[in-house]
């Protein structure tokens, strides 16, 4: 499958971003939303995975080459990494369609001045400026292939840099959600290259991020999974009659719950699955004037 075949709908809607955020923030008390980059022999705890975001936000912003001035930043999280870059003096327009997004962003960048939020979508963005730099930090699978690209083209300089850390497949997963709004590494390098973007930079860094995944597969299954099961079955026994009424006519969405907490989840945090059928790559592209 292309991915750049699919519509703009599927990749727009990023389902549970508010309480994927609020999770994030106020529960762990997380500086980033990314998987962040994890160091040889370092721990897996949550104070671990804080030094592995802080690792990833340093490493993107040392890769922003010397001639860049101003940066597009597409989909930009709660801002740390747009605070990493406006630090080295870059002026810096970030962008994401969630209002949640918009007042954690606007609440921690306050200080600087050379920090700008827009709130829209990659699609809809319309802009009177053009850029040194576009910025796809984990956001380049939002949207289509080819939409985001032409959009990337219109807002970059002559010259211009595209960087993308991010997901991407490398094959297909058959009966599963999983991995369904990755893009194809292949797809996307191809469809690059036909539209003038040059790979200058490719670093394979999936085994430096997927520990985020066997951390948080830990703190499913220790805690949330068996959470989960024991809210299930007090509700069960409080309901009584009243839950089999409700599992009567809500059985399929009852159904789809029980299998996104014991079959989606749990394959989707599977570091072994991930690396066999994904990857994870910081790309640059240098637009060709």
């Amino acid at each position: 499958m292309n991915s750049s075949n699919n519509s703009s709908a599927g990749y727009s809607n990023v389902g549970g971003a508010d309480l994927e955020l609020a999770i994030m923030t106020e529960i762990f008390h997380l500086r980033s939303l990314h998987w962040g980059h994890w160091e040889e022999g370092q721990e897996l705890s949550l104070e671990g995975l804080r030094t592995a975001q802080e690792n990833f936000t340093n490493k993107l912003a040392g890769l922003i080459p010397k001639d860049v001035k101003t940066v597009l930043d597409v989909g930009a999280g709660i801002g740390d990494v747009a605070m990493a870059m406006a630090k080295k003096g870059l002026e810096i327009t970030s962008i994401s369609p969630d209002p949640y997004h918009k007042n954690h962003f606007n609440e921690i960048t306050k200080e600087f001045s050379n920090i700008k939020f827009v709130q829209s979508k990659y699609e809809d963005l319309d802009l009177d400026q053009k850029f040194d730099m576009v910025l796809m930090s984990e956001s380049c699978g939002y949207f289509p292939i080819v939409e985001g690209l032409e959009q990337t083209l219109r807002y970059l300089k002559p010259n211009g840099y595209l960087i993308i850390a991010c997901m991407f497949k490398t094959k297909e997963m058959k009966d599963s959600e999983n991995y369904k709004y990755f893009h194809r590494l292949d797809d996307y390098l191809a469809e690059a290259k036909k539209r003038g973007l040059e790979l200058t930079y490719d670093e394979d860094v999936t085994n430096q991020v997927t520990p985020s995944l066997d951390y948080t597969y830990h703190l499913y299954k220790d805690y949330f999974g068996p959470g989960l099961t024991l809210l299930a079955k007090h509700l069960k026994t409080d309901l009584g009659w009243k839950f089999k009424l409700v599992n009567f006519f809500f059985k399929r969405y009852i159904n789809l719950i029980e299998t996104t907490f014991t079959t989606t989840i749990p394959e989707r945090l599977n570091s072994k699955l991930f690396k066999e059928y994904a990857t994870y790559r910081f790309l640059i592209f240098k637009k060709q004037s």
